[in-house]
């Protein structure tokens, strides 16, 4: 089964240092090539994938191995925001960034032929604490605005820490939850999504799939 990221995927940590914007050679494995597992809330296992550098669990014909695919990519650093301009027709389908726990997504509005530009922001060291976040959010509110600004395109959306970070899905106290934020490009038209979960020691907890308005 190709990758289909629609469903439950990990964005691989071999990814971060992919900081610049633009189509992206990737891989895409069954999340057993990583030693680690995935449940839902009650326990029941949840397929999943994930999407490492090109080649990073094995090449084409080794285990786990789905396939290689281009995406379009928008980077992450940490304490700076990082930017994609993602085409309305032409090249991949599929845009991804890497995991988010804390940071700011921004979404513009698109062009006439459906080009769209994303950001991801990030300002860590304005981060009280794991359950404090500080400054943080506010600084990469500025940040994101401002590069929208820059570019002289309207800003549609932000995603905040707070609209997806805190989590209590039946696990009683708050938990941080972190998200695979992805788009998809149908008709000249690019949507976003997010797969919420928890992170443990050595498994995932699936929450939620949810559209990015």
């Amino acid at each position: 089964m190709p990758f289909n990221a629609a469903n439950m995927f990990i964005v691989d940590a071999s990814l971060i240092a992919h900081t610049a914007g633009g189509a992206t050679a990737v891989s895409a494995y069954n999340l057993a090539a990583t030693g680690w597992t995935c449940t839902n809330v009650g326990g029941g296992a949840v397929a999943c994938q994930v999407v490492a550098a090109r080649g990073q669990y094995g090449a084409a014909g080794t285990p786990d191995h789905i396939e290689d695919l281009m995406v379009y990519w928008c980077g992450y650093a940490q304490d700076s925001i990082q930017f994609s301009v993602l085409p309305g027709v032409g090249g991949p389908g599929v845009m991804l960034t890497p995991t988010m726990d804390g940071c700011t997504f921004g979404i513009g509005h698109s062009a006439r032929d459906g080009t769209c530009m994303v950001t991801h922001a990030n300002n860590a060291t304005q981060q009280a604490g794991p359950n404090d976040m500080g400054t943080m959010p506010q600084a990469q509110r500025q940040a994101t605005k401002g590069l929208f600004k820059q570019a002289r395109i309207k800003v549609k959306y932000l995603m905040q820490p707070d609209d997806y970070r805190w989590a209590d899905e039946g696990h009683g106290p708050r938990m941080i939850a972190s998200s695979s934020t992805y788009g998809i490009r149908a008709a000249a038209h690019w949507r976003f999504y997010r797969h919420r979960y928890l992170m443990g020691m050595g498994d995932y907890v699936y929450l939620n799939t949810q559209r990015v308005n």
